[in-house]
């Protein structure tokens, strides 16, 4: 399974993302022969370079527009990976490559996404950017800007820039693969709230995917410590349901000894669509078979937690899985399971970000941290045509 990366929503003008709607996406490049062929599309015969409008769409594909198309034209109107601008000769050699998007504001960490496309289409590339931008958006102002020589102020209202990326709040990240014979796409959704003391870890070995999601308790840094532990455990995930409780007796063990406690969530997604699992607290498990979803984690013991030295782990266990969400509290007691389902059954591209704004308060504040996992089985094949 390839590695997650972050994906980021269109934070650009609503009038061009209105005006890009229905117009066909960008062409996907699958392999060198099919570079060379959309840079021949684009650029003609006799132009001996090409520079490109291209985005990483949300399932992994590099995508090229001509240079005068809009980002969120070329991604189809979803989110994607990674976008910029990229030049090519006419023989597919890069020449230069940037996250130059001001309809995405993509991070320079964007890099590792677009690296692993042009990897899985063969396609020689540089060791990283030949040009790198740092977005920051005005908390005064609204205003985009592009900062230069870390030279950290708004050049509309001259207030000073967040140091750290700032168009969106809530953190979804994604991955799609393998697991058994069928291709999952895997989520990762969070927000802190107040406190940030939520936790999600994932894990992939043998075609087969561990999570490990914790809700770190109490206003100190114990909580997020603890949490933190969980966390780290996910490699530790293996099959088994009493394998799993003595996962989670042995963490009550090491969170006690730091001070700290949490809830804490452990699940196991084997090759054949088996689901093994164990909690404690009130993160929540469900699980989707033949679009009917089930609580797994119903009967978990709430208190004591992890940290306590007495926690009572309970095991969970369901087969052929198709779907699972896994969430901490920040989601399940703000949002009702009704709503999260429909949510999920919309199948709507940026459904990690609904899922968080589910929660929120009507300032748009949420109440607690919010940290989420989910997971869907998929046709591969329906991305690549797209």
């Amino acid at each position: 399974m390839p590695d997650l990366h972050r994906l980021y929503r269109y934070v650009g003008p609503a009038d061009i993302r209105a005006h890009s709607k229905g117009l066909p996406p960008g062409r996907p490049v699958q392999n060198l022969e099919g570079l060379v062929a959309v840079l021949a599309e684009l650029g003609g015969a006799r132009a001996h370079e090409l520079t490109s409008t291209y985005v990483v769409d949300d399932a992994g594909t590099l995508r090229l527009a001509d240079r005068s198309s809009e980002h969120v034209a070329c991604a189809g109107n979803r989110a994607v990976f990674a976008a910029g601008e990229i030049t090519f000769a006419t023989d597919g050699a890069i020449l230069e490559v940037s996250n130059q998007s001001t309809g995405f504001c993509p991070e320079p960490s964007c890099w590792a996404a677009l690296a692993s496309a042009l990897d899985a289409a063969n396609i020689e590339r540089p060791e990283g950017w030949t040009a790198a931008f740092e977005f920051r958006r005005c908390d005064a102002c609204g205003t985009r800007n592009l900062v230069k020589d870390e030279y950290f102020e708004c050049a509309s209202c001259g207030a000073a820039l967040s140091e750290r990326w700032n168009f969106d709040t809530a953190r979804c990240s994604r991955v799609r693969g393998r697991v058994g014979n069928r291709s999952w796409r895997i989520d990762v959704i969070e927000e802190a709230g107040a406190l940030n003391q939520d936790r999600a870890g994932l894990h992939v070995e043998a075609n087969e995917l561990s999570v490990a999601l914790a809700d770190g308790a109490g206003g100190g840094g114990g909580g997020a410590e603890a949490a933190e532990l969980v966390a780290r455990a996910a490699p530790r995930v293996v099959a088994g349901p009493q394998a799993l409780v003595e996962l989670l007796q042995e963490l009550d063990v090491q969170c006690a000894r730091a001070g700290g406690s949490s809830a804490g969530l452990v699940l196991r997604l084997s090759a054949d669509g088996g689901l093994t699992g164990a909690s404690v607290g009130d993160c929540q498990l469900w699980s989707d078979h033949q679009g009917t979803w089930r609580e797994l984690s119903e009967h978990q013991v709430r208190k004591p937690l992890l940290g306590s030295g007495a926690a009572q782990p309970v095991p969970f266990a369901a087969f052929d899985v198709e779907g699972f969400i896994a969430g901490t509290d920040g989601l399940f007691n703000y949002v009702r399971w009704n709503t999260v389902e429909r949510i999920l059954a919309a199948n709507d591209p940026e459904e990690g970000w609904r899922l968080i704004d589910a929660a929120r308060l009507p300032t748009g504040a949420l109440p607690d941290d919010v940290c989420i996992v989910t997971g869907r089985v998929e046709d591969a094949r329906s991305f690549a045509e797209r």
